[in-house]
This record gives C-alpha cells, sequence and structure tokens, in this order.
C-alpha cells in the first residue's frame, strides 16, 4: 500500500525528518508537492471563499490544505490500486503502526475511510467492533473527529471526493470528519482505536519547543509581506445565551442516540 505524503518545498526538514520515520516502517512513499498559499492570488482566493459551505471564513492556508488534500484524492483516484494511506509531514506513528500498511486485507469490506489519526477530544463510535486487527479495534465513527493528517482512503472513495468538491471548499477534516459542515453522513468512516498516527503539535505538549513547528503557508515568500488571515466571526450574545439553553437538551437527546444506536462516547487514545 502506497503513502502519499503531503509536504511543502519549502518544508525539507519535515521531508527528511518523515523519511526516516517512514524508513522504520518500510512504508513506500509517493511525496505529493503540497500547493503552497503564498502563492495563491487574491483572485483564486475569493473564488475559493465563494465555494466554502458555512461558518468561518477560508484563509489562504485553509484553501492550499484543501487543494492539497484534493490532489492526494486525485492521484489516489487514479492509482488503479484500491487503497492508499494519506499523510501529512508532521505526525507520529506508533511503533507498532508497520503491519497495517503492508497490504489492505485487515479493512472492513464496506469501508470507506479508515481515520488512523485521533485528535484527542471526545468522541462517538460504536460500541461494538470488528474484530480486533493488530492489537487495535476498528469502530464506525459516528460523529466529528477532525484531523486530516492520517487517514486509509478507498480509490473508489477518493474518485467520489474529487467529484463531490468541484465546487465546494472547506478544510480536508472539515470536508472529511464533520457531521455537520462536510460530507460526512455520505461516508462509512471507521476508526482505529487505539489511533497509529498523531499530530506533532498533540505529541509534544505541553513543550512545543520539542516539536516540528508551524509552517505558515499565509506569507507572501516572493515579497516577504505578511497577509493576514481574515478575522473570525464572533456570535453576539445572543446566540450565546440561545446556545447555552439548548446544549442540555441536545446532550440528553444524544444520550439517547447513543443508547438506541449502540455508540460510546470516548477520546481515542494514542499508542
Amino acid at each position: 500500500m502506497k503513502t502519499y505524503l503531503i509536504n511543502l518545498d519549502r518544508s525539507e526538514d519535515r521531508l527528511s525528518w518523515f523519511m526516516k520515520d517512514a524508513g522504520r516502517l518500510d512504508l513506500d512513499v509517493v511525496r505529493v508537492p503540497a500547493v503552497d498559499g503564498a502563492y495563491l492570488s487574491p483572485a483564486e482566493i475569493d473564488a475559493y471563499q465563494r465555494m466554502k459551505n458555512r461558518g468561518y471564513e477560508l484563509g489562504r492556508s485553509d484553501i492550499a490544505s484543501y487543494l492539497s488534500h484534493r490532489l492526494v484524492w486525485q492521484r489516489v483516484a487514479e492509482s488503479g490500486e484500491p487503497w492508499a494511506f494519506v499523510a501529512e509531514d508532521d505526525i507520529h506513528f506508533s511503533e507498532r503502526a508497520a503491519p497495517f500498511f503492508a497490504d489492505a486485507g485487515w479493512i472492513p469490506d464496506d469501508a470507506d475511510i479508515v481515520k488512523a489519526e485521533t485528535f484527542a477530544v471526545p468522541t462517538r463510535i460504536s460500541r461494538w467492533s470488528n474484530p480486533k486487527v493488530f492489537d487495535r479495534s476498528i469502530s464506525l465513527l459516528h460523529c466529528r473527529h477532525l484531523g486530516a493528517a492520517g487517514y486509509f482512503l478507498s480509490a473508489e472513495c477518493a474518485q467520489r471526493l474529487v467529484g463531490w468538491t468541484e465546487d465546494y471548499c472547506e478544510l480536508a477534516d472539515v470536508i472529511l470528519f464533520d457531521e455537520e459542515l462536510g460530507i460526512f453522513d455520505r461516508l462509512r468512516i471507521y476508526q482505529l482505536v487505539p489511533a497509529i498516527c498523531v499530530q506533532d503539535e498533540l505529541v509534544n505538549r505541553p513543550d512545543l519547543s520539542r516539536g516540528l513547528g508551524s509552517v505558515r503557508m499565509d506569507d507572501n515568500i516572493l515579497t516577504g509581506v505578511h497577509i493576514p488571515e481574515p478575522d473570525r466571526p464572533k456570535r453576539s450574545i445572543g446566540r450565546k445565551i440561545q446556545r447555552e439553553l439548548v446544549r442540555p437538551f441536545e446532550r440528553l437527546a444524544r444520550f439517547f442516540v447513543m443508547l438506541a444506536t449502540g455508540q460510546k462516547m470516548m477520546r481515542v487514545p494514542f499508542r
């Protein structure tokens, strides 16, 4: 199974770091040059912002991330191989991750995506999982669990994603793993428990000085001029009050849904 690595041309340090870990796991890596937000024109940014669903405005780094993942989806769809792994260049792999990349025989037959990453936030998964594989459970994912730094993707699903996003732009993890803003409900998504990869910023908290550091894609590297991201919209006081009044009823409804459908709430661990 090939691993498609999203990596900026100007992030050679991250590429070296990732390839060192890839060698340990014997990954078959295909590097895909990431779209650099620094080179997106104002007209391109405006066009993609008009394609968003709703919610927050998209900055140039957000758009570049979306375009990079979509480029990988196209590559996977055209690869002729049934499954691939999509990786961003800042992830840490579990010491026991290697068997998952040898072949795709362990992946459930009805799966579109298997999320291999965790973002260490509460999410809902099936209480009953498929038989364990390589000491991990594979459970259906039932709600928002963001992060698109590591996921197994079928070629058939990749083809559909390319078609669905021709006139739709959001962050890749929102598109895939957010049931409100994305296309989550069109996909059959499983979660590895424990996860086999995690983003660098989570591994190295609270001492971020040990991490890889962030890569800014919103700096105009041609002129050295920083182009700020758009302001995030703020909720009005009335909206905040309304939200707090509704929240207890949403939690109660969620509890009964979980009880009836055999779901459980948990923070997916990384091991």
